[in-house]
């Protein structure tokens, strides 16, 4: 390959590809973001669910309570 060959300007083609580089990355950066979004939400649905069994529990030893000692 000649010096005067890789000052030539990119053809169309080449332009194309470097210019479908980005969108590349920018989904990389779009699978982490919503990796994390999804824990994010996946640890709210386990503390939701874990709070409320712990107020229906306490609701049963609270009703258990009150109706053993009538």
């Amino acid at each position: 390959m000649h010096v005067e060959h890789l000052a030539q300007p990119l053809d169309r083609v080449g332009l194309a590809v470097i210019l479908d580089e980005p969108p590349a990355a920018y989904q990389v950066i779009s699978e982490a973001k919503d990796f994390v979004a999804f824990r994010r939400m996946s640890r709210s649905v386990a503390r939701v669910a874990f709070s409320l069994r712990a107020a229906f529990s306490s609701a049963s030893r609270a009703w258990m309570r009150a109706s053993s000692s009538s």
